[in-house]
């Protein structure tokens, strides 16, 4: 009978078990291989690799720094804005750290200490109340070769991310049949959450433009879409509304990309990921009974730019600090303690129609407020 159960190892999972371990006997199950960076690269994670100012902050909160083979080049200090909408582009200051989001969870995920027992390359596949806690079913390997067995624990946490089994389940039996929810947010019956998913490509290029790109084109989706300098490659990305033509839209965009000049080079990778885009405070889930869900398995991230990591690693924090007072009743002071989380998703909320309703984004960026005039310095010998 293990403490605690957390299930996921990422930057919400493997933050907890590292704040945890100390007291609690903790039961880590990871269906990535973060154990084994040549088998985990296969199948990184589909992410933009930069770390926002808050996330930063919350490093910091952790005492944390970043070790050098984490980073990537170059660091960047501006974003450049393209509204392809009103034709506008500015530049805005900002402070990213760029990183390498494989060689990022495998450095998390090599601070767990050894005293957490950590289920490498496993997947829980259901669970079952019991007098004591939670019984969950899980299984290991593919095919022929999979071996199923099951484990206990009193308390249960999910930092599985958006593709969260156990929000899905619990879900599924909280609901009621005599409420019906709003079609139009209902992408999961059980789900009401807006759900986008989140295409990215890799291209070998000699050409690199020196900051993050900010695209958006209101044809193509009612979120954004990105290009980051990552080392000799570039990264396209785009957050698009599940539906039969995303992948017209995502190759319309990225033939403009190609016209302008803002993307070149051979492509390298493709991957995609399902994300979450919280726009009520009631699309959060932070408990069910003794299942709390941190990071974006809980609907923690912003709904504004879709950055993950710091909600990811704030929400453990709050977790670790329900359970300093106890198992009984963790789940339930996690949700507490969350409070003002909630006002900061909330900010967000509010600040995301002057980034993409056409009107009020065209007008902001007509105004230049905030935004960099950059330098163009003629050289001498053109003069």
């Amino acid at each position: 009978m293990y403490d605690i159960a957390i299930i996921g190892a990422g930057p919400a999972g493997a933050t907890l078990a590292r704040l945890i371990a100390p007291k609690y006997k903790v039961l880590l199950i990871e269906k990535r291989r973060l154990d084994d960076p040549a088998r985990y690269e296969k199948n990184g994670k589909c992410c933009g690799g930069l770390l926002a100012p808050d996330a930063q902050a919350v490093l910091a909160r952790l005492g944390l720094g970043l070790p050098n083979h984490v980073l990537a080049d170059p660091q960047i200090f501006a974003v450049r804005a393209i509204d392809f909408n009103g034709g506008n582009e500015r530049f805005y200051q900002r402070h990213y750290i760029n990183i390498d989001r494989t060689k990022f969870d495998l450095w998390m995920a090599a601070l767990i200490p050894g005293t957490v027992d950590a289920k490498w390359g496993c997947r829980c596949t259901g669970f079952s109340r019991t007098d004591e806690g939670y019984a969950l079913r899980l299984a290991n390997g593919t095919g022929t070769g999979t071996n199923s067995f099951t484990e206990q624990a009193r308390v249960v946490v999910s930092a599985e991310g958006s593709t969260s089994a156990l929000r899905h389940l619990v879900l599924q039996q909280r609901r009621d049949p005599r409420d019906p929810r709003d079609p139009r947010e209902q992408h999961d019956p059980h789900d009401p959450i807006p759900k986008y998913v989140a295409i990215q490509e890799w291209y070998r290029t000699k050409n690199h433009h020196p900051y993050y790109s900010a695209l958006f084109d209101s044809r193509i989706t009612d979120f954004y879409a990105w290009t980051i300098p990552k080392g000799e490659y570039v990264l396209f990305g785009a957050a698009l509304k599940p539906g039969p033509d995303d992948p017209a839209r995502f190759v319309e965009l990225k033939d403009k990309l190609f016209t302008i000049g803002l993307l070149s080079g051979d492509l390298h990778k493709k991957e995609g990921a399902l994300i979450f885009r919280p726009s009520r405070l009631r699309h959060l889930l932070t408990e069910s009974d003794d299942i709390a869900f941190i990071g974006e398995a809980g609907g923690w991230i912003s709904p504004s730019s879709a950055e993950g990591l710091s909600w990811a690693m704030e929400s453990a924090i709050a977790m670790a600090h329900s359970l300093a007072s106890g198992l009984p009743g963790a789940s339930r002071r996690y949700r507490f303690l969350t409070v003002s989380m909630r006002r900061h998703l909330l900010n967000k909320t509010l600040k995301a129609p002057f980034m993409y309703h056409p009107l009020l984004r065209n007008l902001a960026m007509r105004s230049g407020l905030f935004s960099l005039e950059p330098a163009e310095v003629t050289p001498s010998y053109k003069k």
